[in-house]
Order: C-alpha cells, then structure tokens, then sequence
C-alpha cells in the first residue's frame, strides 16, 4: 500500500495551491509524517490524478504546490456488481476487493435471503463509501466507483441499461471461463462488443428457485464458477476477476 497516496477534494484545488484538510491531512501529518519538500500523490472524486509537493504542514491543513495533473482513466469495460446485501464484514470484502479489481459499480441488492443489519441505509453507505476510498489508494487506482442505492431485487431487474447480463448461479449454467475465453480468442475489441457487463450475485443462502426463474426472464446468462460452492463475497471476487482478466485489460 502505498502511503503517499491520498485523496483531494476538486473544490480544494485552487490554481497550482491544494489545500488538503480533514483526515486525509491528519494522516499525512500525524500518522505518515511526510515533511516539507516532499512528493505525494493525489486523487479526486472525478479520478483526476496529481502530483505535487508539500509546502507547509499545519495544525489543521496542509499546503502543496500542484506539479503535474493527469485526466482520469477510462476503463475498456464497466464492471458493475450487484451484490446482494450479506453480512457486514463479507459485505466489505466484497466491496473492497471489487474496487481492486476494477468494479465501477455497486449495487447492493436486497434478496429474500439477504442478511439486513440495523443502520443500513444510512451508517452503512458512509461506512461502504470510505472502504472504496481506501482500496483505491491501496492499489493505485484514479477512477472512484460508483456505490448506488440499496434496491429491491425486483427494482433493480427493471431498471436494465447493461449489456452482458451474467448470474453466478451454483446449480446450473455454463462455465464462466467458456464464455470469457470465447470474447477473448475473437480477436480486438469490435463495435459490437458491449460497454459493460453486469455480474449478480447472491445472498450466502444463494437464489430461491422463483428469484432464479425471475433473473433468467430478464435476459441473464446463468454461470457457474467450478464445482464447489463458493460464499457469495468469495464468487463475487472470483468472477469479477476473471472479467477483469479476460475482458478489462
């Protein structure tokens, strides 16, 4: 992890003057201790990168003189993960090693067997907000994902607007690996390719059999990971980083 990444507010860059405040600026100070002179660099919530040196360090702020900017980085294909809401800490996993891989969406999915917590559409999605903060300084990665609303799985069915549409299904389906090494060996991207891809996963008690008929019915290719049983945070990662390998490079 690299700890002279940090993240900036737009509106606290003014010219070549950044003015770096709240904990992104205690943790530079207090906790890394990065002194005058030194390079670091910075992201904002558009993905736009810096790179600038410390000027002054306060009690409250520190100032740095911007050197470099870069636009942010357009991925060849948006991975979004509809993950249906698990417990807590498998919740954060998934979010977290989903930022590392690439996802620039989250959707939290409520299923009938999902797990809700108290604090859930509050706490919760400041809490989940910071996790993708944190993972993108850990692994070097601009482009800030998008964490949407929680949503009914019944919603979130008819809201569409993706382009392949895959369901990690235990039971049935095809290997996930087929379909990826068949984009693959087709040879350069085409026009026909999609934008994005669309992974759903379920809860740790997986789909009911009327979810699954449900799913199916809205144009979802179902998929299977291997033969044994992943957890849901487990199959998320796992097939969001075959998708990344194969497709997102």
């Amino acid at each position: 992890m690299s700890s002279k990444r940090f993240f900036i507010n737009s509106a606290e860059i003014e010219g070549e003057v950044i003015q770096l405040t709240g904990e992104e600026h205690y943790h530079l100070s207090r906790v890394v201790r990065i002194r005058r002179g030194a390079m670091v660099d910075l992201f904002d919530e558009k993905g736009c990168c810096y790179r600038a040196c410390v000027e002054h360090t306060g009690r409250e702020r520190t100032r740095l003189r911007l050197i470099e900017e870069n636009e942010p980085e357009i991925p060849r294909l948006r991975i979004v993960l509809a993950q249906s809401i698990i417990k807590s800490r498998k919740m954060e996993t998934a979010l977290q090693k989903g930022t590392e891989l690439g996802v620039t969406t989250f959707i939290p999915i409520v299923t009938h067997r999902s797990v809700i917590e108290p604090g859930l559409n509050s706490g919760k999605i400041a809490r989940w907000q910071r996790i993708l903060r944190e993972a993108m300084k850990q692994s070097g990665r601009s482009d800030p994902p998008e964490i949407k609303p929680v949503v009914q799985l019944s919603d979130f069915l008819e809201t569409g607007g993706y382009g392949d549409k895959i369901l990690l299904w235990e039971r049935k389906g095809k290997p996930l690996k087929e379909i990826l090494q068949a984009r693959s060996e087709a040879g350069e991207k085409t026009t026909d390719d999609p934008d994005s891809v669309v992974v759903l996963v379920g809860p740790e008690g997986g789909w009911t059999e009327e979810e699954y008929q449900r799913i199916m019915n809205h144009g979802y290719t179902a998929v299977t990971l291997g033969r044994n049983v992943l957890r849901s945070e487990t199959a998320a990662i796992a097939g969001v980083a075959m998708i990344a390998h194969f497709w997102n490079l």
